[in-house]
């Protein structure tokens, strides 16, 4: 009687020490499925859109000097010359499509945010002189790739708003490449259209389109103040100088995913 009774006691001993196992490892379990809420969090701090843009999106390369082969007569015979001129492009995209990468990097409360954003998009264009005075690259099509700094406050701010509208404001730089098929000018000598990298800046409204979600930006580019002193042919300017920037100007539309 005794022996049953000690086998019962250990019987059940050991019953509950397994028991208190199972239940530490559902514990632990449940700890580690804990999703993480730091600057790592990219569950809920990445958002992805898919933008495009119809006409509004206008870009204007800086002011260059180029070279113009010409015939001068010099000591009674005709010779190929090299003459300085003034390029400048300007660039229409018809159509743009592009990709909106965002990321808080601070999410300041529910409905506001600090992000790092680079909306890259890719346009169907052409190119040409920007004025009349100037040679311009004739190419078809664009790149461009903005690195902004935006606070977002209100609508899609974090995953954690529950707001119907929102307003959002960045600045920082982008990259511009116009002309990528670059078609060239009869008797003017270059190197390819080169890109070139300005600040910018950004303004925007996040609101719902139905149950989707919306941003609608405007974005302005702008290089540093240049001055003209001669024209596509080499001339000084009638009007002495002109003062000109590169710049770029694109209304766009955002569906976040």
């Amino acid at each position: 009687m005794k022996k049953i009774l000690l086998l019962s006691v250990i019987f059940f001993s050991i019953q509950g020490s397994a028991q208190d196992v199972v239940y530490g490892d559902e514990v632990q379990e449940d700890t580690s499925r804990r999703k993480p809420s730091g600057l790592l969090d990219y569950e809920n701090r990445l958002f992805l859109g898919l933008s495009n843009t119809f006409f509004i999106d206008f870009i204007t390369s800086p002011l260059t000097e180029g070279e113009m082969i010409t015939k001068k007569v010099i000591n009674n015979v005709p010779t190929d010359v090299s003459v300085p001129i003034a390029e400048q492009t300007i660039y229409q995209s018809f159509f743009s499509i592009g990709i909106t990468p965002r990321y808080n990097l601070q999410e300041l409360s529910n409905k506001a945010a600090i992000a790092l954003s680079a909306p890259v998009s890719f346009g169907f264009g052409s190119s040409g002189s920007a004025n009349k005075d100037v040679v311009g690259a004739q190419g078809f099509g664009n790149i461009q790739i903005p690195l902004l700094l935006n606070l977002y406050y209100g609508a899609e701010a974090t995953n954690k708003v529950d707001e119907d509208f929102g307003l959002n404001v960045g600045a920082g730089f982008e990259l511009n490449k116009i002309g990528i098929l670059n078609l060239g000018t009869v008797g003017v000598e270059r190197p390819s259209n080169r890109a070139w990298i300005m600040p910018t800046v950004q303004a925007g409204v996040q609101f719902y389109r139905g149950y989707s979600p919306v941003e609608v930006h405007i974005k302005y580019g702008f290089g540093k103040l240049q001055e003209q002193f001669i024209d596509q042919y080499g001339n000084r300017l009638l009007d002495g100088k002109k003062v000109t920037r590169a710049s770029s100007l694109k209304l766009s539309i955002t569906y976040l995913l």
